[in-house]
């Protein structure tokens, strides 16, 4: 689904760089929500920066994804939402994101807005 939406080719560029991640997608062993963000959230990256190393990418990308099904209404009633980013100085706890509602409607991490849910890949 991501390398075939308009609005997530740079996210899908990146993704296909990763075969862990590639292959993690695409298994149909365990279900996945991706919290994708759109073109438009590259574009306050610079372009002319220096390349971030291989492990800060895969990090990045693993903080968008969650274990599990979080369709709108579970993503709605939690205040937290899991992802696959182990991080060490959190002991055996995942990263979390942070889910909350503001004027703009459902956001992630306070900055981030969901305007696109239910998206269900087979």
């Amino acid at each position: 689904i991501i390398s075939k939406s308009k609005y997530t080719t740079k996210l899908a560029k990146i993704i296909s760089k990763d075969k862990n991640l590639v292959h993690l997608l695409n298994s149909t062993k365990a279900n996945h929500t991706v919290f994708a963000p759109i073109d438009a959230a590259f574009k306050r990256i610079p372009k002319h920066g220096k390349k971030p190393p291989k492990g800060f990418v895969e990090k990045v990308l693993k903080y968008h994804i969650a274990p599990g099904r979080y369709p709108a209404g579970r993503v709605f009633h939690s205040h937290t939402i899991p992802t696959i980013l182990d991080e060490p100085a959190l002991g055996k706890e995942p990263q979390r994101l942070r889910v909350g509602f503001s004027v703009k409607g459902l956001d992630i991490n306070f900055y981030s807005r969901v305007i696109a849910v239910n998206i269900v890949s087979t």
